[in-house]
């Protein structure tokens, strides 16, 4: 193996390795509740109180995309632009008690930060941030 291919392999490993921090707090009520979202196998688990919920989360980035065409001092460049400031997405987890959590989250690839709100099956409601890095 080269070094360029064994610096690739590392950088897929620490990419794969990603987590996101999950902060709840109840809307109402004195509930919080703190948890860890990774991006291998965009798995979660949150605990509230002593409810432990386990689940999956899905992300749609709002990626945009372009090409360019810039012409100077009698020559031409071509090009093509990806970017993306986030996107949204949600939250679908099962406590080992039958209890669903919900969750509507919007992120920003940039800051590395989001927020958005959950619902459990009792009927509470919590604001939920998310922070890259867990």
């Amino acid at each position: 193996m080269n070094v360029k291919t064994i610096a690739c392999l590392f950088a897929c490993a620490l990419l794969s390795a990603c987590s996101y921090k999950l902060t709840l707090q109840q809307r109402g009520g004195p509930g919080v509740g703190s948890g860890v979202a990774t991006e291998n196998d965009k798995g979660v688990q949150i605990t509230i109180g002593t409810r432990v919920f386990t689940g999956q989360y899905a992300y749609a980035s709002d990626a945009s995309f372009g090409s360019f065409v810039g012409v100077g001092k009698g020559r031409t460049s071509t090009g093509f632009v990806s970017t993306s400031s986030g996107g949204g997405g949600n939250i679908i987890a099962r406590s080992a008690d039958g209890i669903g959590l919900r969750c509507q989250f919007q992120f920003s690839e940039m800051s590395g930060q989001g927020f958005g709100e959950c619902a459990d099956d009792t009927g509470a409601t919590y604001d939920l941030q998310i922070r890259m890095g867990g």
